[in-house]
């Protein structure tokens, strides 16, 4: 099993210093959830037409980004994934959700060679063709009538959203001081990451007990239908467990061994293995898709397993969604690409006891 990081939300903005903002790359870290995106590559994002629903047709929202460079790889030494979601819950499964992998070498028009330079960093100017309000790729523009402020918006959705809002002077009887965006963008966190907790180092004694049913089942229940379907045969461990996870006949032993491993740290929001497919902890059995992952359009080099989304993402995104897990492969070369390149999200479906008792 490879090395797992964790990533964590916060409104803490002092954990890390802000992505793509800062001179000292070397501090960048983590990532953001919700807001705008902030793009690595301000001069190629992805097009309105990639960031439409394909069921709804509506922008989709921005979801999160994650810095991960690679600094063996030439063309890759900055580095950055961002997912985007539709927000209509009539719209379902895969296509609801994008990903995006942005990346630049060490030596590039917008940040310093060294990290460490003293020059005052000057951020790149906003691309003047992103919408004022989600910061996405967009060629419309307006402009008041009669005050004259002009802006650019991916959609009349979000142009009547923040077009008469306070960038409008205050003697234009058009502006607004108070307009609601919590229909169209996500609240704002940080993201930051530590390190999946080791077994061997558990700090209380009920983290132990969780970790070591964890290893209990996988090694002793893989091959199992339901392990779980005779109380006589289960430890105190194991009862204990049951009980803490509030589910007294789970069906699924992949459901025991998810919810057991994220026992020790239950607020993580994603999990990261870059490129090792054994690694994605899958919410239950049903609806894997390891097997059908597209090959990079762009070189035809395989997808791989980079980080998963999990579902208690939903509580800080305060949205009526539900996923079991949402798994992001990425071009296992990290190609280099003209444009934004567009990776595969997979969507496993929650857990369902219904649908396993079958």
């Amino acid at each position: 099993m490879s090395f797992i990081e964790l990533g964590f939300a916060s409104r803490d903005s002092a954990i890390n210093a802000e992505c793509f903002q800062e001179h000292n790359w070397s501090e960048w870290d983590g990532g953001k959830v919700g807001g705008k995106p902030n793009w690595l590559h301000p001069l190629s994002l992805p097009s309105k037409a990639q960031l439409l629903c394909d069921s709804c047709k509506k922008p989709q929202a921005f979801m999160l980004q994650i810095y991960c460079p690679l600094d063996t790889e030439i063309d890759a030494f900055h580095r950055c994934l961002y997912v985007f979601c539709c927000r209509q819950r009539t719209c379902n499964g895969t296509s609801r959700f994008r990903a995006f992998r942005s990346q630049l070498p060490r030596d590039n028009p917008f940040y310093a060679f060294d990290s460490t330079t003293t020059k005052p960093f000057q951020p790149h100017p906003l691309n003047p063709t992103c919408c004022a309000l989600c910061n996405i790729s967009t060629d419309v523009s307006i402009t008041c009538q009669e005050c004259g402020f002009q802006a650019h918006y991916c959609s009349e959705l979000h142009r009547d959203a923040h077009f008469y809002g306070r960038n409008h002077p205050k003697s234009c009887s058009r502006r607004r001081e108070s307009i609601d965006h919590t229909d169209l963008l996500f609240p704002h966190f940080d993201i930051f990451i530590d390190s999946e907790p080791d077994p061997n180092t558990a700090s209380t004694a009920q983290e132990r007990q969780l970790l070591e049913t964890y290893r209990k089942n996988r090694e002793e229940c893989e091959d199992a239908d339901d392990p779980f379907n005779n109380d006589s045969d289960i430890d105190i461990t194991q009862l204990e467990l049951k009980r803490l996870l509030g589910n007294e006949s789970p069906e699924d032993p992949q459901y025991i061994r998810f919810l057991t491993r994220i026992a020790m740290a239950k607020s993580q929001i994603l999990r990261y293995a870059r490129w090792n497919n054994d690694d994605i902890l899958w919410v239950h059995s049903k609806g894997k898709c390891v097997e059908s992952v597209p090959s990079c359009p762009n070189c035809g080099a395989q997808r791989k397993f980079e980080f998963q989304i999990l579902p208690q993402l939903l509580f800080f995104l305060k949205i009526d969604l539900e996923w079991g897990t949402l798994a992001i492969f990425t071009c296992e070369k990290s190609c280099q690409s003209s444009i934004c390149a567009e990776e595969f999200v997979f969507f496993q479906p929650p857990y369902s006891p219904q649908t396993h008792s079958q």
